[in-house]
């Protein structure tokens, strides 16, 4: 007795627009990542014998040059604009926490003046960043 055989099916995954949604994933996770990179300015730290670790706390980053060139958040500002840059950084995060860069050779006068600016705009935590002392 002769047994006929049905036709044999070939399974397939369709390959041709793989490429398609490897692209399309890959532009979604780029566009919906959020990317907070602080540029670091080249300062010369002063150091310090000892250090404490910052709560996750909302931070601003205020860096000051020897020169005298002041960056909040990777924007250049000017001394008058210090006041107005931490009160909108304020604005968003009531608890803000300011994080001091000042160059060990940025003149005395402008740390002053920036830290006098930083508290009219009502902020009350100032940390000085500095790097440890080594040992010798």
């Amino acid at each position: 007795m002769n047994i006929k055989r049905g036709k044999k099916i070939e399974s397939a995954i369709p390959v041709s627009s793989m490429a398609d949604i490897a692209f399309l994933l890959l532009i979604f996770l780029i566009v919906t990542s959020a990317i907070n990179m602080q540029r670091e300015q080249p300062i010369t730290l002063p150091s310090a014998t000892d250090s404490e670790l910052v709560e996750d706390a909302h931070k601003c980053f205020v860096w000051v040059n020897a020169d005298g060139r002041i960056v909040i958040n990777n924007d250049v500002i000017t001394p008058d604009d210090v006041e107005m840059a931490i009160l909108k950084q304020r604005a968003l995060h009531p608890d803000l926490v300011i994080l001091l860069h000042g160059d060990e050779n940025s003149p005395y006068m402008l740390i002053s003046d920036i830290l006098d600016r930083i508290k009219n705009a009502g902020v009350q935590k100032v940390i000085f960043v500095a790097r440890r002392k080594t040992e010798k």
